[in-house]
Protein backbone atom coordinates (compact mmCIF):
# COMPACT_ATOMS: atom_id res chain seq x y z
CA UNK A 1 0.00 0.00 0.00
CA UNK A 2 1.48 3.45 -0.95
CA UNK A 3 2.12 5.55 1.77
CA UNK A 4 -0.13 8.68 2.37
CA UNK A 5 1.73 11.89 1.01
CA UNK A 6 1.23 14.86 3.24
CA UNK A 7 -0.99 17.88 2.12
CA UNK A 8 0.91 20.59 1.35
CA UNK A 9 1.23 23.61 3.87
CA UNK A 10 0.33 26.87 3.26
CA UNK A 11 3.71 28.46 3.78
CA UNK A 12 5.13 26.11 0.99
CA UNK A 13 2.94 28.09 -1.65
CA UNK A 14 3.80 31.39 -0.44
CA UNK A 15 7.41 30.00 -0.55
CA UNK A 16 6.80 28.98 -4.25
CA UNK A 17 4.77 32.14 -5.27
CA UNK A 18 7.53 34.21 -4.13
CA UNK A 19 10.30 31.66 -6.21
CA UNK A 20 7.88 32.35 -9.02
CA UNK A 21 8.42 36.05 -8.73
CA UNK A 22 11.97 35.39 -8.75
CA UNK A 23 12.38 33.45 -12.42
CA UNK A 24 9.72 36.39 -13.43
CA UNK A 25 12.55 39.14 -12.30
CA UNK A 26 15.14 37.24 -14.58
CA UNK A 27 12.77 37.38 -17.68
CA UNK A 28 13.62 38.88 -20.91
CA UNK A 29 11.43 41.27 -21.18
CA UNK A 30 12.35 44.74 -19.12
CA UNK A 31 8.83 45.21 -17.96
CA UNK A 32 8.52 42.46 -16.35
CA UNK A 33 11.28 42.34 -14.86
CA UNK A 34 10.45 45.43 -12.94
CA UNK A 35 6.72 44.45 -11.90
CA UNK A 36 8.32 40.75 -10.40
CA UNK A 37 11.21 42.84 -8.23
CA UNK A 38 8.30 45.57 -6.79
CA UNK A 39 5.87 42.41 -6.13
CA UNK A 40 9.01 40.72 -4.51
CA UNK A 41 10.01 44.14 -2.13
CA UNK A 42 6.24 44.20 -1.22
CA UNK A 43 5.57 40.24 -0.70
CA UNK A 44 9.08 40.52 1.48
CA UNK A 45 7.13 42.44 3.90
CA UNK A 46 4.69 40.09 4.82
CA UNK A 47 7.44 36.69 4.46
CA UNK A 48 10.83 38.68 5.20
CA UNK A 49 11.99 34.98 6.10
CA UNK A 50 11.87 33.66 2.58
CA UNK A 51 14.94 35.64 1.27
CA UNK A 52 16.52 34.23 4.50
CA UNK A 53 17.16 30.98 2.74
CA UNK A 54 17.64 32.45 -0.74
CA UNK A 55 20.99 34.56 0.06
CA UNK A 56 23.80 31.77 -0.67
CA UNK A 57 21.88 31.02 -4.44
CA UNK A 58 21.45 34.62 -5.24
CA UNK A 59 25.26 35.32 -4.29
CA UNK A 60 26.19 32.38 -6.36
CA UNK A 61 24.53 33.49 -9.13
CA UNK A 62 26.50 36.80 -9.04
CA UNK A 63 29.92 35.38 -8.61
CA UNK A 64 28.94 32.53 -11.34
CA UNK A 65 29.25 29.81 -8.64
CA UNK A 66 25.57 27.90 -9.47
CA UNK A 67 26.83 25.58 -12.07
CA UNK A 68 24.74 22.55 -10.21
CA UNK A 69 21.64 25.15 -9.06
CA UNK A 70 19.99 26.03 -12.21
CA UNK A 71 16.47 26.55 -11.35
CA UNK A 72 16.93 26.82 -7.49
CA UNK A 73 14.28 29.09 -6.39
CA UNK A 74 13.54 29.98 -9.55
CA UNK A 75 16.56 31.42 -10.45
CA UNK A 76 18.41 30.10 -14.09
CA UNK A 77 22.02 28.92 -13.59
CA UNK A 78 24.11 32.32 -14.40
CA UNK A 79 27.33 29.68 -14.52
CA UNK A 80 25.18 27.78 -17.40
CA UNK A 81 24.79 31.08 -19.34
CA UNK A 82 28.41 32.65 -18.89
CA UNK A 83 29.26 29.77 -21.54
CA UNK A 84 26.31 30.71 -23.98
CA UNK A 85 26.52 33.21 -26.51
CA UNK A 86 23.59 34.97 -28.73
CA UNK A 87 24.01 35.16 -32.70
CA UNK A 88 25.59 37.90 -32.04
CA UNK A 89 28.21 36.78 -30.12
CA UNK A 90 27.17 38.30 -27.05
CA UNK A 91 26.22 37.15 -23.54
CA UNK A 92 22.87 39.24 -23.46
CA UNK A 93 20.89 36.47 -21.65
CA UNK A 94 23.11 36.30 -18.82
CA UNK A 95 23.06 40.28 -18.49
CA UNK A 96 19.41 39.71 -17.95
CA UNK A 97 19.39 37.61 -15.43
CA UNK A 98 22.16 39.65 -13.46
CA UNK A 99 19.94 42.39 -13.66
CA UNK A 100 17.15 40.45 -11.99
CA UNK A 101 19.26 39.14 -9.46
CA UNK A 102 21.30 42.22 -8.42
CA UNK A 103 17.96 44.02 -8.18
CA UNK A 104 16.58 41.17 -5.56
CA UNK A 105 19.95 41.50 -3.93
CA UNK A 106 19.75 45.22 -3.06
CA UNK A 107 16.08 45.24 -1.21
CA UNK A 108 16.27 46.58 1.50
CA UNK A 109 14.76 43.18 3.37
CA UNK A 110 17.64 41.51 1.56
CA UNK A 111 20.37 43.55 2.71
CA UNK A 112 19.33 43.00 6.30
CA UNK A 113 19.65 39.31 6.27
CA UNK A 114 22.65 39.51 4.28
CA UNK A 115 23.81 41.68 7.57
CA UNK A 116 22.59 39.03 9.73
CA UNK A 117 25.27 36.96 10.45
CA UNK A 118 29.53 36.99 9.50
CA UNK A 119 28.66 33.94 7.04
CA UNK A 120 26.64 35.99 4.85
CA UNK A 121 29.04 39.08 5.06
CA UNK A 122 31.74 37.19 4.34
CA UNK A 123 30.08 35.49 1.26
CA UNK A 124 29.06 39.18 -0.03
CA UNK A 125 32.54 39.90 0.16
CA UNK A 126 33.90 37.52 -1.43
CA UNK A 127 31.08 38.38 -4.24
CA UNK A 128 32.35 41.61 -4.85
CA UNK A 129 35.87 40.59 -5.55
CA UNK A 130 34.87 38.22 -8.49
CA UNK A 131 32.79 41.95 -10.22
CA UNK A 132 35.73 42.60 -12.98
CA UNK A 133 35.55 39.24 -14.42
CA UNK A 134 31.82 39.09 -14.24
CA UNK A 135 31.79 42.55 -15.99
CA UNK A 136 34.77 42.20 -18.45
CA UNK A 137 32.46 39.16 -20.17
CA UNK A 138 29.31 41.21 -20.41
CA UNK A 139 28.07 42.96 -23.95
CA UNK A 140 29.75 46.58 -23.80
CA UNK A 141 26.35 48.12 -23.95
CA UNK A 142 25.62 46.28 -20.18
CA UNK A 143 28.96 46.98 -18.63
CA UNK A 144 28.32 50.26 -16.95
CA UNK A 145 24.50 49.09 -16.25
CA UNK A 146 26.07 46.52 -14.12
CA UNK A 147 28.57 48.90 -12.44
CA UNK A 148 25.37 50.62 -11.42
CA UNK A 149 23.59 47.50 -10.23
CA UNK A 150 26.88 46.56 -8.12
CA UNK A 151 26.76 49.94 -6.70
CA UNK A 152 23.29 49.36 -5.49
CA UNK A 153 23.88 46.59 -3.80
CA UNK A 154 26.98 48.20 -2.21
CA UNK A 155 25.11 51.41 -1.05
CA UNK A 156 21.86 49.44 0.81
CA UNK A 157 24.48 47.56 2.49
CA UNK A 158 26.58 50.54 3.55
CA UNK A 159 23.87 52.22 5.11
CA UNK A 160 22.68 49.56 6.95
CA UNK A 161 26.48 48.77 8.11
CA UNK A 162 26.37 47.67 11.85
CA UNK A 163 28.89 46.10 14.26
CA UNK A 164 27.84 42.12 14.40
CA UNK A 165 28.85 40.93 18.00
CA UNK A 166 30.55 37.41 17.49
CA UNK A 167 29.23 35.35 20.65
CA UNK A 168 30.27 31.89 19.32
CA UNK A 169 33.53 30.44 17.90
CA UNK A 170 32.21 29.88 14.84
CA UNK A 171 31.54 33.64 14.29
CA UNK A 172 34.84 34.50 15.45
CA UNK A 173 36.43 32.00 13.30
CA UNK A 174 34.48 33.29 10.05
CA UNK A 175 35.77 36.41 11.27
CA UNK A 176 39.13 35.70 11.15
CA UNK A 177 38.72 34.04 7.59
CA UNK A 178 37.10 36.99 6.34
CA UNK A 179 39.98 39.42 7.66
CA UNK A 180 42.54 36.92 6.27
CA UNK A 181 40.55 37.18 2.72
CA UNK A 182 40.80 40.67 2.80
CA UNK A 183 44.45 41.09 3.52
CA UNK A 184 45.55 38.46 1.55
CA UNK A 185 43.24 40.14 -1.39
CA UNK A 186 44.52 43.83 -1.24
CA UNK A 187 48.33 42.71 -0.37
CA UNK A 188 47.97 40.06 -4.02
CA UNK A 189 46.88 42.93 -6.10
CA UNK A 190 49.37 45.13 -5.25
CA UNK A 191 52.33 42.79 -5.95
CA UNK A 192 50.77 42.74 -9.54
CA UNK A 193 52.65 44.94 -12.15
CA UNK A 194 50.60 48.05 -12.69
CA UNK A 195 49.89 47.23 -16.22
CA UNK A 196 47.39 44.37 -14.68
CA UNK A 197 45.18 47.11 -13.46
CA UNK A 198 42.87 49.29 -14.38
CA UNK A 199 44.32 52.52 -15.36
CA UNK A 200 41.52 54.39 -14.96
CA UNK A 201 41.18 55.21 -11.27
CA UNK A 202 39.01 58.27 -11.76
CA UNK A 203 36.30 55.78 -12.75
CA UNK A 204 34.01 54.58 -15.77
CA UNK A 205 35.30 51.33 -17.24
CA UNK A 206 32.70 51.78 -19.70
CA UNK A 207 35.85 52.10 -22.64
CA UNK A 208 36.46 49.09 -22.04
CA UNK A 209 35.19 46.32 -24.85
CA UNK A 210 33.47 42.90 -24.37
CA UNK A 211 35.29 39.38 -24.78
CA UNK A 212 35.33 38.21 -28.66
CA UNK A 213 33.78 34.88 -28.88
CA UNK A 214 35.65 32.70 -31.84
CA UNK A 215 34.57 29.11 -32.72
CA UNK A 216 31.54 28.47 -31.11
CA UNK A 217 31.02 24.64 -30.45
CA UNK A 218 27.47 23.83 -30.56
CA UNK A 219 24.44 25.81 -31.89
CA UNK A 220 20.76 24.83 -30.77
CA UNK A 221 17.70 25.67 -32.41
CA UNK A 222 17.63 28.65 -30.60
CA UNK A 223 20.49 30.09 -32.27
CA UNK A 224 22.69 30.22 -29.12
CA UNK A 225 26.12 29.27 -29.09
CA UNK A 226 27.34 27.16 -26.60
CA UNK A 227 31.24 27.88 -26.15
CA UNK A 228 34.05 25.68 -24.73
CA UNK A 229 36.16 28.71 -23.61
CA UNK A 230 35.64 29.58 -19.67
CA UNK A 231 35.21 33.07 -18.59
CA UNK A 232 38.40 35.16 -17.76
CA UNK A 233 39.49 34.64 -14.20
CA UNK A 234 38.94 38.31 -11.66
CA UNK A 235 41.37 36.67 -9.71
CA UNK A 236 44.36 37.82 -12.10
CA UNK A 237 43.69 41.52 -10.84
CA UNK A 238 41.37 43.71 -9.28
CA UNK A 239 40.26 47.39 -10.89
CA UNK A 240 40.35 50.48 -8.81
CA UNK A 241 36.49 49.74 -7.97
CA UNK A 242 37.11 46.31 -6.51
CA UNK A 243 40.09 47.21 -4.16
CA UNK A 244 38.38 50.53 -2.92
CA UNK A 245 35.34 48.31 -2.15
CA UNK A 246 37.32 45.74 -0.15
CA UNK A 247 39.62 48.77 1.58
CA UNK A 248 36.20 50.26 2.43
CA UNK A 249 35.19 46.66 4.38
CA UNK A 250 38.01 45.63 5.77
CA UNK A 251 38.10 49.18 7.50
CA UNK A 252 34.81 48.75 8.82
CA UNK A 253 34.89 45.18 10.38
CA UNK A 254 37.84 46.17 11.47
CA UNK A 255 37.36 46.38 15.94
CA UNK A 256 39.55 46.21 18.78
CA UNK A 257 39.35 42.50 19.26
CA UNK A 258 41.16 42.38 16.26
CA UNK A 259 44.02 44.37 17.47
CA UNK A 260 43.72 43.20 21.10
CA UNK A 261 42.51 39.86 21.77
CA UNK A 262 42.55 37.72 18.36
CA UNK A 263 45.62 36.07 16.39
CA UNK A 264 48.45 38.52 16.79
CA UNK A 265 49.43 38.00 13.10
CA UNK A 266 46.10 39.30 11.92
CA UNK A 267 47.06 42.75 13.72
CA UNK A 268 50.37 42.91 12.65
CA UNK A 269 49.21 42.10 8.81
CA UNK A 270 46.22 45.10 8.99
CA UNK A 271 48.92 47.81 10.20
CA UNK A 272 51.06 46.62 7.37
CA UNK A 273 48.32 46.56 4.86
CA UNK A 274 47.65 50.05 6.09
CA UNK A 275 50.80 51.10 5.44
CA UNK A 276 51.75 49.46 1.93
CA UNK A 277 48.06 50.89 0.34
CA UNK A 278 49.28 54.57 1.40
CA UNK A 279 52.36 54.04 0.01
CA UNK A 280 51.65 52.23 -3.04
CA UNK A 281 47.83 52.83 -4.24
CA UNK A 282 47.25 55.23 -6.67
CA UNK A 283 44.16 57.10 -7.08
CA UNK A 284 42.68 59.70 -4.58
CA UNK A 285 39.69 57.61 -3.50
CA UNK A 286 41.94 54.59 -2.83
CA UNK A 287 44.15 56.81 -0.50
CA UNK A 288 41.71 58.12 0.86
CA UNK A 289 39.85 54.77 1.97
CA UNK A 290 43.51 54.03 3.48
CA UNK A 291 43.19 57.03 5.15
CA UNK A 292 40.55 56.26 6.82
CA UNK A 293 41.86 52.79 7.70
CA UNK A 294 44.74 54.13 9.27
CA UNK A 295 42.77 56.84 11.17
CA UNK A 296 40.43 53.68 12.69
CA UNK A 297 43.18 51.41 13.62
CA UNK A 298 44.58 54.55 15.90
CA UNK A 299 41.85 55.36 17.32
CA UNK A 300 40.86 51.96 18.25
CA UNK A 301 44.76 51.40 19.62
CA UNK A 302 44.16 55.04 21.58
CA UNK A 303 41.38 53.72 23.33
CA UNK A 304 42.55 50.27 24.58
CA UNK A 305 46.91 51.45 24.19
CA UNK A 306 47.67 49.22 26.89
CA UNK A 307 47.55 46.03 25.58
CA UNK A 308 49.68 47.23 22.47
CA UNK A 309 53.88 47.31 21.86
CA UNK A 310 56.33 47.24 18.92
CA UNK A 311 58.42 44.00 19.59
CA UNK A 312 62.11 44.84 18.83
CA UNK A 313 61.39 42.63 15.05
CA UNK A 314 59.25 45.73 14.51
CA UNK A 315 56.54 43.40 15.02
CA UNK A 316 52.57 44.23 17.06
CA UNK A 317 52.28 42.01 19.86
CA UNK A 318 50.63 41.82 22.84
CA UNK A 319 51.80 43.63 26.13
CA UNK A 320 51.03 46.82 28.06
CA UNK A 321 53.52 49.55 26.63
CA UNK A 322 51.56 52.87 25.82
CA UNK A 323 53.75 54.72 23.74
CA UNK A 324 54.37 51.83 21.20
CA UNK A 325 51.21 52.86 18.83
CA UNK A 326 52.63 56.60 19.34
CA UNK A 327 56.08 55.70 18.23
CA UNK A 328 54.96 53.35 15.68
CA UNK A 329 53.95 56.04 13.84
CA UNK A 330 56.25 58.67 14.61
CA UNK A 331 59.09 56.07 12.75
CA UNK A 332 56.46 55.99 10.03
CA UNK A 333 56.10 59.81 9.32
CA UNK A 334 60.05 60.10 9.14
CA UNK A 335 59.91 58.02 6.37
CA UNK A 336 60.37 59.82 3.14
CA UNK A 337 58.53 57.13 0.72
CA UNK A 338 55.58 57.38 3.20
CA UNK A 339 55.32 61.43 3.47
CA UNK A 340 55.60 61.65 -0.23
CA UNK A 341 52.89 58.94 -0.50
Amino acid sequence: MAEAVPPPQALDGYEGLIHGLFALSCHTNVDVRGSAVGAIDYSLTRFGWIVRHSIPRLLGAISLQDGDKRGAYGVPSCQELSSQVDAQGKRKRLAEVLKGVCSIAALSRTSKETLATENNRFALIKTFSTTQGLISILPAEEMQKMVHYFQGIFTQFRSKFYSLPRISERDQKIHQECLQFLLDALNADNSLPSQEKDSNPGGGGGNKTEEVIENPTEVNNGGIKTIKDTPPSSEKSLNWRNRLTLGWFLASLVDSGDLLLDDEQISTRIWATCFNLIVKEVGQPLQRVSLGLLGRLTTLSMMHRDFLHLSNSKQIVFQKQPEVVVSLLQQKFQEESFCRA
